[in-house]
């Protein structure tokens, strides 16, 4: 046993350079599975399906949220148009409201006197002037009738104009909701 012992010691001494390779190549053997315990793989067609499939529904994602901003920057606009048409309509009501209501103090005024057709016919001189008053007396009715007419067409505008702003208001809440939904989405991809 004392042979055996001698003949390591002396192939140490011989090949030193061999021998601390050797050693250092027997701790790196024994010291890897403890510090790496985790095995690597190469790339399977498998798990590259799961990466193609990962990444498609990233960019699907990805492509959803820009569509759903752009929506929403379309719909911001008419909302903006909305909100200023509105504005414009709230300001020409009432001055629309005065004429309307001038239209019908005189309609009223016209109809309560005495019988309007009666008085013309008795106070024209001939029959151009009869006509004449009765074409001027229609474009006054018409004018007026216009101005109540005119009136009531604004208030319509108005309300569709309201009720399209809600709608569009909401129309923008759900789709902030879908932008956030896939950004949330491609976040988590």
């Amino acid at each position: 046993m004392r042979d055996t012992h001698r003949s390591i010691v002396s192939v140490i001494a011989r090949q030193p350079a061999r021998t601390i390779t050797c050693a250092a190549l027997a701790v790196a053997f024994a010291v890897t599975p403890v510090l790496s315990p985790i095995s690597a793989y190469a790339v399977s067609a498998e798990t590259q399906a799961e990466l193609d499939s990962a990444t498609a529904q990233v960019e699907e994602s990805a492509a959803a949220y820009d569509e759903a901003v752009a929506k929403l920057e379309d719909l911001q606009a008419e909302i903006d148009e909305n909100t200023a048409e509105i504005e414009r309509l709230e300001q020409e009501i009432p001055e629309q409201q005065a004429a309307a209501s001038a239209a019908m103090r005189d309609m009223y005024k016209y109809r309560q006197g005495s019988n309007p057709l009666v008085s013309v016919m008795v106070g024209s001189e001939s029959m151009s002037d009869f006509i004449t008053t009765c074409a001027y007396m229609d474009q006054i009715q018409s004018s007026n009738t216009e101005a109540i007419e005119e009136l009531n067409e604004m208030q319509a505008e108005l309300e569709q104009r309201k009720a399209e702003l809600d709608a569009q208001k909401q129309q923008l809440e759900e789709e902030k909701q879908a932008a956030e939904d896939a950004l949330a989405e491609a976040q988590a991809l």
